[in-house]
């Protein structure tokens, strides 16, 4: 994949609701958000760069955060730029399993509301994390096998730190949701991705 927030692919996900969208996006709870842009397609004024903002609070179980994601299928190499990060929400980079059987399923590396890393594994509606200490924008996750592996690293330039290793054999065989979310915890939440590639 290459940067998909460009002028060519800008469109307006909230439109039409839930579902796919242009260039093989798909959300999940627009009606959670009042922006879910790619581009300034709705005026928003975030020209090259994802930006969704939520207009309630939101949960991680059930997944009621907006949520922009790719279906993917076997193994993916994945990053991207928070260019913003929301005050009063977490934000960031999540892999999800949409079939869980008891609740939630997904591996990810996220960012709080005071710009500070986590890692999440998040099985059946039970949640394991860690802090990561760290202001790192640039975040990756990988998946060869059962083995998902989340990167950061604060510059560009700068060569990727591995944040975590997790296996989730019980991802095998199923089309995962790939993509960034929005959780509001109170107040205004706005969050800006600069590209996914």
């Amino acid at each position: 994949m290459s940067d998909l927030f460009g002028a060519s692919t800008a469109q307006n996900l909230i439109t039409g609701g839930d579902g796919a969208k242009l260039y093989e996006w798909n959300v999940l709870n627009s009606a959670n958000a009042t922006v879910m842009d790619v581009d300034n397609a709705s005026g928003s004024g975030f020209s090259g760069r994802l930006c969704i903002k939520s207009s309630t609070p939101t949960a991680d179980s059930p997944l009621t955060n907006p949520f922009v994601y790719q279906e993917v299928t076997g193994d993916f190499d994945v990053d991207i730029y928070l260019y913003a990060v929301a005050s009063g929400g977490w934000q960031g980079l999540l892999c999800r399993c949409p079939t869980a059987s008891a609740g939630e399923d997904y591996v990810g590396i996220v960012s709080d509301d005071v710009d500070n890393l986590y890692w999440t594994d998040f099985t059946n509606s039970s949640n394991t994390y860690g802090n990561l200490s760290s202001t790192n924008r640039y975040l990756r996750l990988t998946r060869v096998g059962d083995t998902f592996t989340a990167y950061r690293k604060l510059n560009s330039v700068d060569s990727w730190m591995p944040a975590h290793v997790f296996t989730r054999a019980d991802f095998a065989g199923k089309t995962l949701q790939l993509g960034m979310y929005l959780k509001r915890l109170g107040g205004t939440a706005s969050t800006q991705v600069d590209y996914f590639q």
